[in-house]
């Protein structure tokens, strides 16, 4: 996140949870009242504990970056979306959108490429509250069909070296993702690759039993064999 083409990084925190209330407040366009930001990075506080946890935090919030980046009107605390920002989460989303709403082809290619370019990993990974989880997880289930249909688009106009790229970082992402293993798998076929469909598969293999403690499915089964008789 930049605020006035400044990064904001962990040097503009006294405490981590006034980082944590920017990006709760950020990631809620609707914003939220101070009861319900409570319940969130104060579960066990008292009302009193509450009022005086948040009135502290607030402030120095506002502080820190030097600005009245926090609105409050009729109850709600929300993110002043009229200053100079950029938060990479909602260009993200914004590229999504455009990939969804364009029938152009080479449009869709640009979108997504500009989506799966700015996802970098885990949402805010020195978090662990129930609402940074929440909110990681529908982020990396958003790369990872964005970056699955790009891999289609890729290898639908004959860019096969993109796609299989792409399907490695889904699958280093997703050591479970079968609809990645699948393409890849495919591509390796056209190109005669017996053994790194062979590999492949083995990795699938592996990830599933690791993670999933499942074995491939009857797609997948069906595709390796006919790839490699």
């Amino acid at each position: 996140m930049t605020l006035n083409e400044k990064p904001v990084t962990g040097a503009d925190w006294q405490v981590t949870v006034t980082r944590d209330l920017l990006f709760l407040i950020l990631g809620n366009r609707s914003g939220w009242s101070k009861e319900k930001i409570g319940v969130y990075l104060w579960p066990e506080s008292s009302l009193s504990q509450l009022n005086q946890r948040f009135k502290n935090t607030i402030y120095r919030l506002r502080r820190a970056l030097d600005q009245d980046v926090i609105q409050y009107t009729d109850g709600i605390y929300s993110f002043n979306r009229n200053i100079d920002y950029e938060y990479d989460v909602e260009q993200f989303e914004e590229h999504l959108s455009t990939a969804k709403d364009t029938l152009n082809v080479e449009d869709q290619v640009s979108a997504f490429q500009a989506a799966v370019q700015l996802y970098k990993g885990d949402y805010l990974p020195g978090m662990d509250g129930e609402w940074v989880i929440m909110e990681r997880e529908r982020l990396r289930q958003l790369f990872l069909r964005a970056g699955m249909r790009l891999a289609e688009l890729y290898a639908d106009t004959r860019r096969y070296a993109n796609a299989q790229t792409m399907c490695n970082r889904l699958i280093q992402e997703d050591p479970c993702l079968e609809e990645a293993y699948r393409l890849a798998m495919n591509l390796y076929a056209w190109e005669g690759n017996r053994g790194a469909i062979a590999q492949l598969y083995k990795g699938l293999r592996q990830g599933l039993l690791e993670y999933a403690d499942a074995d491939p499915s009857p797609q997948t089964e069906s595709l390796y064999k006919s790839l490699i008789s």
